[in-house]
């Protein structure tokens, strides 16, 4: 069932202050995909400003990507924030790698020093499926197997917890040797299957 700007503002509880979503045509052109796909809208009870909205909507890259954003609660609640770093972080990294959390989940990745140490390609392709978990002292970083698993009740995806690590290494200026320590797993994996 077709849907219409007017229906999408309600269900996505865009807050109008400015009205310039009638006229924007980037909007009209994401209506047009919703209704061309036969996507559906689900109503939430979260209000988005329709300046963050609009700023989300004409940052990012991907339609696809932009609504998958505004199907997940973490990140409606993030958009009126972040909305344009967000869109630097889908716009960079693949949302089927890094999945949809909040922006404050995964601000490191943006950070400059860590883009200083580590690329789009290591982070996607190490980062995200590293199994250890980082644990960091103000003067060291030790890494551990993960004593959890998927199916047990308290699991947390080694990811997020290695995100908070990053960022704590980065406090104590360890951002590198906590990246460093991730590579050379995989360096050792290496040479372990080789």
């Amino acid at each position: 069932m077709a849907i219409n700007l007017k229906e999408f503002i309600n269900a996505t509880k865009i807050k109008l202050t400015t009205k310039e979503i009638f006229k924007d045509t980037k909007a009209e052109q994401l209506i047009k995909y919703i209704n061309d796909n036969d996507i559906d809208i689900y109503e939430n009870d979260l209000y988005i400003k329709e300046e963050s909205f609009l700023d989300l909507l004409h940052s990012i890259y991907s339609l696809d990507v932009f609504l998958k954003i505004l199907d997940n609660t973490s990140n409606i609640l993030s958009i009126d924030y972040h909305s344009k770093e967000m869109a630097m972080l889908y716009n960079m990294y693949d949302s089927q790698k890094i999945g949809y959390m909040p922006y404050d989940e995964f601000s490191i990745l943006l950070d400059n020093e860590y883009l200083k140490y580590a690329s789009k390609e290591w982070t996607e392709n190490y980062l995200i499926n590293y199994p250890r978990i980082l644990y960091v002292y103000k003067d060291k970083i030790i890494s551990r197997k993960n004593t959890k698993y998927e199916d047990e009740v308290d699991y947390v995806h080694p990811l997020y917890l290695n995100l908070e690590a990053l960022k704590k290494a980065k406090e104590y200026h360890l951002l590198k040797e906590a990246i460093n320590k991730i590579s050379l797993f995989y360096k050792e994996e290496n040479k372990k299957s080789s």
